[in-house]
């Protein structure tokens, strides 16, 4: 249960970076800096089980899909840890400065592309699951750093995705 509860606080983190910059219409804002949460006791119950439902599915599909991404990678003949090399190369010096084979440069341009696609796709599905459970992005932002900043909103939450958990 310990390992689940670590596993489940790296994931809700990695959600965060992928949900965040992200406005009530998939664009990322101008403005990158984020107004301090709301107080945590103005969510009703129902809103904290809401958000601690989309919690859950959007881990879920997160979980889902970064499995398809390594797939297709490894599918194109790199290994994760080679993309990821050659991701952060890239990022760092340019995409002229990577190094590799021919086969390899062939296989991360076709795999970049195929994981940006899933990533685009990640972030729909995940909105939608955030939509789903009554939210916006924008509250489920609100909510999350609420989650993050108030340990008062961060027992709440993590009370009802324990008992989520354990109903399965």
């Amino acid at each position: 249960m310990l390992l689940k509860k670590l596993k489940l606080k790296e994931i809700i983190l990695s959600i965060v970076v992928v949900l965040s910059g992200l406005t009530a219409t998939g664009q990322m804002p101008m403005q990158q800096q984020a107004p301090p949460a709301p107080d945590p006791s103005t969510y009703s119950d129902e809103q904290v089980e809401n958000f601690a439902n989309t919690v859950l599915d959007v881990m879920t599909i997160q979980e889902e899909r970064q499995m398809q991404m390594m797939q297709s990678i490894e599918e194109s003949g790199l290994s994760v840890d080679r993309f990821n090399e050659m991701l952060m190369e890239g990022q760092q010096k340019g995409q002229s400065a990577i190094e590799g084979t021919e086969e390899e440069m062939q296989a991360f341009t076709e795999s970049m592309a195929e994981v940006q696609k899933m990533q685009q796709n990640m972030q729909t599905e995940m909105m939608s699951a955030i939509a789903d459970n009554g939210l916006n992005v924008q509250q489920y932002q609100e909510m999350m750093q609420g989650y993050e900043q108030y340990p008062e909103m961060k027992e709440r939450v993590d009370g009802y995705i324990d008992g989520m958990m354990k109903e399965e």
